[in-house]
Parts: C-alpha cells; sequence; structure tokens
C-alpha cells in the first residue's frame, strides 16, 4: 500500500506542469477571444486558466506533501489509505469548486 500511495503522489507532482501549460494555453485563446470582442467565451476561457492553474499548483502541493508524508513515514498511527484519502479530498474539493464556477459562467451566457 505504501509504494501504491508512493506512485499515485509522484504521478501528481510530475502532471503539474502540464496543468501548468495547459493553462498558459488557455489564457493564450483567451486573449484572441477578448481581441475578436466576444466577452463570453474570453470569461469562460479565463476562468478554464484559471481552474487549470490553481489545480495544478493544488496538485504539486498535495503530491509533495503526500509523497513526503508517506515516504518519510511522519505519521505512523494513521494508516496510508486515511491519508491519501485525506490529501485527494482537498484536490477533488478545488477541483470541484472551480469546475461549479465554470458551470456558472456557462449558464450565465
Amino acid at each position: 500500500m505504501e509504494r501504491l500511495a508512493q506512485i499515485i503522489f509522484l504521478i501528481m507532482i510530475v502532471l503539474a506542469p502540464l496543468g501548468l501549460l495547459t493553462s498558459l494555453i488557455f489564457r493564450q485563446r483567451a486573449k484572441k477571444a477578448t481581441a475578436e470582442d466576444d466577452k463570453i467565451k474570453a470569461l469562460q476561457l479565463q476562468a478554464q486558466s484559471h481552474w487549470r492553474l490553481v489545480g495544478a499548483l493544488v496538485d504539486a502541493a498535495v503530491g509533495t506533501t503526500g509523497y513526503l508524508v508517506v515516504s518519510r513515514k511522519m505519521l505512523p498511527q494513521i494508516d496510508i489509505g486515511w491519508i491519501v484519502i485525506a490529501l485527494m479530498s482537498i484536490s477533488g474539493a478545488v477541483h470541484f469548486y472551480f469546475i461549479r464556477r465554470l458551470d456558472s459562467i456557462r449558464k450565465g451566457a
């Protein structure tokens, strides 16, 4: 279980730069949409850009924290499964918040 948790957290760390790159792509597309006077599309793309940026940073932080806690056995009294669930729920909550925000922008359009 410990090895699986380490792999999960390492994958989160490794994929974080991909989220940052995606955020930059959405930001570029938002600038193009603003230049074309498509305000609603620009707002949606900016929201997606923020979602990807914050999501990537949170995933990197959660992955790093989780890897350090699991590999260094900082909390030996807590089962590894609970550590994974607790840290993944933080990431899930952030992603859920931004998905809801993006959905409300789309419904307002």
